[in-house]
């Protein structure tokens, strides 16, 4: 068997549907387990609407819900299928919008995050129906699986961690059930469940942690990630056009990436295949013909000439001043908040009497202001850029000093740094972000540190 999840942005409009419906039907003979995101945006729709409750601001959810929310799902089947799953698939939607504002309300809701999970959870379960009914309006015939019926977690809201020992047996019985009547099973990423039952989610981006996880579970042959973009590029290529795709690369960098806060995929997606030696691949949803990137094991250590640099362009310096003997001690602390809460950051080389991190997105920047807001001796730095570079090379010292003749070129300010032999890391004053990261790729594609 194969894993092929599909993400939010791969199912944002029945053209983008209609292609990954071609994508599955050349997959067939694979014997795929099909996992999807919630279709685009919806996911930030629905924590807003979440927001508008805990806030009890009811009127406007249920007018976010009937004048975008339903209307958005229905856009995405209606006239595009046979009129009886068609009919069949607006009564499943339509119900489901129902159950929401019955939950919503409910006038026991204590409005935290088991409720929040519970309302975020519609997303998947609604995109996850109408692809199960396009696929049977096309002749094949699929089963709906609910994937909190599969994936047990922890009792940790909002990003929850999938048990496997509490899983897989759930998981092989529900798929072998589906392989036994010749049947495609369909399930939902991002969401699960605790023991109890409760709707848990895996954090933004999950369903790539689902499909992993879902992967480990049922031994695949390999895991299939379709996303909008051809792979895994030496560069954002939202900022750098001729960002080149790097073919194949090892768990190991995949993790650097991760570390260096890379949107490319979940921190914890590589886990569960790196455990399994499950191939992982990043393909383009619009060009499924062509090889993306293949994530593997050992064998795929060597970089050779490729490189990545990774780019954050707004985002906040977070520093403490500590003493050299409690610099483990405040390091720990401080890192456990953040992992408590699921702050994204990148942690800085800890220095004698301070230790930093950068935090590089706003949300980030604005739940860390709250969570640490009594610990003493902090400092914020914002409007801050971070570029990371990963290499492979036994010596960075060519590539340090080209670095630094960039920096002083564009006269950008540096305000932390942090360097091991294979991996740099910059904070450098906002202004001179695009400059200084477009310069280094160039550099890095003109110049490659490693034969």
């Amino acid at each position: 068997m194969i894993v092929m999840k599909f993400g939010g942005a791969a199912l944002q409009n029945p053209g983008s549907i209609k292609k990954v419906i071609s994508v599955i039907k050349t997959s067939l003979k694979e014997d795929p387990l099909v996992v999807v995101s919630a279709f685009g945006k919806s996911t930030r729709m629905l924590e807003g609407l979440f927001e508008l409750c805990s806030q009890g601001n009811f009127e406007e959810s249920y007018e976010i819900i009937d004048n975008s929310f339903l209307p958005l799902s229905l856009s995405l089947f209606e006239g595009y299928m046979n009129p009886k799953y068609e009919a069949d698939c607006r009564k499943e939607v339509i119900k489901q919008i129902e159950d929401l504002k019955s939950y919503i309300n409910s006038s026991n809701r204590k409005w935290d995050l088991v409720d929040r999970d519970h309302i975020l959870s519609r997303g998947e379960l609604i995109t996850s129906k109408i692809i199960y009914y396009i696929l049977n309006s096309e002749g094949i015939k699929s089963e709906w699986l609910d994937a909190r019926e599969m994936i047990i977690t922890d009792e940790k809201h909002r990003f929850s961690q999938p048990e496997f020992n509490s899983s897989v047996e759930l998981v092989n019985q529900k798929i072998n059930s589906c392989k036994k009547d010749n049947k495609l099973p369909i399930t939902q990423g991002f969401i699960a469940s605790t023991p109890s039952g409760l709707a848990t989610t895996l954090g933004y981006e999950g369903s790539d942690l689902s499909a992993t996880f879902l992967g480990a579970c049922i031994n695949a042959s390999r895991v299939e990630l379709y996303k909008t973009v051809p792979g895994i590029m030496t560069a954002d290529p939202n900022l750098v056009t001729d960002s080149r795709l790097v073919r194949r690369v090892s768990y190991k960098y995949i993790e650097k990436l991760t570390f260096l806060g890379s949107k490319i995929l979940h921190k914890n997606a590589i886990k569960p295949s790196m455990e399994k030696d499950i191939p992982l691949w990043i393909n383009n949803l619009y060009e499924p013909e062509e090889t993306g990137t293949l994530i593997g094991g050992t064998a795929y250590d060597d970089l050779g000439s490729e490189f990545f640099v990774v780019g954050h362009s707004d985002g906040i310096l977070f520093s403490k001043h500590v003493s050299e003997i409690n610099i483990l001690a405040e390091s720990d602390k401080i890192s456990s908040i953040f992992d408590e809460w699921d702050i994204a950051n990148v942690p800085i080389e800890n220095k004698i009497d301070h230790i930093q991190w950068f935090l590089p997105d706003k949300v980030s920047s604005l739940e860390a202001t709250h969570r640490l807001r009594e610990i003493d001796e902090i400092t914020w730095n914002k409007n801050v850029s971070m570029i990371g570079i990963i290499y492979n090379s036994t010596s960075g010292n060519d590539l340090t000093r080209m670095i630094s003749n960039i920096i002083n070129e564009h006269q950008a300010k540096v305000l932390a740094t942090s360097t091991s032999s294979d991996m740099i890391i910059l904070v450098i004053s906002r202004n001179r972000f695009k400059q200084v990261y477009h310069a280094v790729h160039r550099m890095l594609c003109e110049h490659p540190v490693a034969a």
